[in-house]
């Protein structure tokens, strides 16, 4: 007789109640499914800076708001989605501090959260703290796009300054999803000028990351990286574009200079954003 030990995957997917969270929050369920995957549906609430007065009664509101708000989001959940696994929760606080902390107390594999894309950039990125919890929270982010229904999973992007990784593994949460979904997995390389490829793929190491799966290896040459990484996306019907987040590298380039209108480009991918 042997024992198969499942391993399930715990989502943690942030809510505002707005069209665009409980978009991402069906996407998820799409993307990770039913059988191997348990949700927490979270709202986190904070009284206005400005509020002098009256606080107790404005925070008693705004919780009950938030508590009814993450149980109809629920309910709606369980009636689209038969047989999900999934809790609800309300905290009081900063987003970023909250997703953090539960992400290392519940173990989650992965955040979710809604953004209104491109048409409302400042709102995805100021307004519901995105950028925040990119930068404060280790866990792999998924970011999905107000109009970006779920149409499955057949090529998934990675982009890359091939360097060296800093630890095996990285690219795991990006392999799970492509063998979930029995996906090709494209590397792609955004640089300056030409360089010698070939001999760049040699530090990288990915082939033993992504052995057993389609894979393959692709080059921009653009002066802009965000242009660079839209044009392949568009052209090649990618699914889902990874990114990794490196601390004075990469994803610095992208998030230095004018971030405004840099990742204004991207806002319209679903985005998993893994970090070094």
């Amino acid at each position: 007789c042997t024992l198969t030990i499942q391993i399930m995957k715990k989502i943690l997917i942030t809510t505002d109640f707005s069209e665009n969270s409980k978009n991402a929050a069906e996407y998820a369920v799409s993307l990770f499914g039913i059988e191997d995957a348990e949700y927490m549906l979270i709202n986190t609430y904070s009284e206005p800076r400005a509020v002098t007065t009256v606080v107790v009664s404005l925070n008693d509101f705004l919780r009950k708001e938030s508590i009814d708000g993450v149980k109809k989001q629920k309910e709606e959940l369980l009636a689209k989605f038969e047989g999900i696994k999934i809790e609800s929760q309300t905290y009081y606080g900063a987003p970023a501090n909250t997703i953090k902390a539960l992400s290392i107390n519940e173990s989650i594999d992965f955040v979710v959260m809604g953004t209104k894309g491109a048409s409302s950039f400042e709102n995805f990125l100021i307004g519901s703290n995105t950028l925040e919890v990119i930068k404060n929270v280790d866990v792999p982010i998924l970011m999905i796009p107000l109009k970006c229904a779920y149409a499955g999973m057949k090529k998934l992007a990675i982009a890359s300054d091939l360097h060296k990784l800093n630890h095996s593994g990285l690219i795991n949460p990006l392999v799970q999803i492509a063998k979930q979904h029995n996906a090709e997995i494209c590397v792609l390389n955004v640089h300056l000028n030409d360089t010698n490829y070939d001999e760049a793929l040699e530090g990288f190491e990915l082939h033993n990351e992504l052995e057993g799966l389609e894979h393959s290896f692709h080059q921009e040459v653009n002066s802009d990286v965000a242009n660079g990484i839209e044009s392949f996306v568009d052209s090649a019907n990618i699914d889902l574009l990874a990114m990794v987040a490196r601390r004075h590298n990469f994803f610095e380039r992208i998030f230095t200079k004018s971030i405004t209108q840099e990742l204004s480009k991207l806002a319209h991918f679903p985005m998993l954003i893994l970090h070094e």
